[in-house]
């Protein structure tokens, strides 16, 4: 955006539209450390969230691959939690989440097709 002659070049100023700056932020401490943080501010799995379809919106491939792997890490908890008290709260839940990573995984697949 900045060497092919979009408007970014010819400004000292850059707007993004429809970004989280809680989640940008993540993003960007990221890409200085290399480690995924969340803040406390906002709900954990809303930032988690926010900062995957960032990632990949911004084509952020290692921060895209950690988000997944956190995801899928509080899952595994959620479900170990509910599988010791009640198996078919368990299925119920586990079903529920796999749905939800589903259509995350779908919402990034067709936001890049779309560009």
């Amino acid at each position: 955006m900045f060497t092919n002659g979009m408007s970014e070049s010819r400004s000292s100023e850059v707007f993004l539209r429809d970004v989280s700056p809680e989640a940008f932020k993540v993003m960007l401490e990221f890409m200085y450390s290399g480690e995924l943080s969340l803040e406390d501010s906002m709900e954990f799995g809303t930032l988690l969230l926010r900062a995957l379809l960032l990632a990949d919106q911004f084509g952020v491939t290692l921060l895209y691959q950690e988000c997944c792997k956190t995801l899928l890490e509080c899952l595994s908890e959620v479900v170990k939690s509910y599988f010791t008290s009640n198996l078919i709260k368990s299925f119920l839940v586990l079903s529920y989440l796999c749905f939800v990573v589903m259509i995350c995984i779908l919402l990034a697949r067709i936001k890049r097709t779309e560009k």
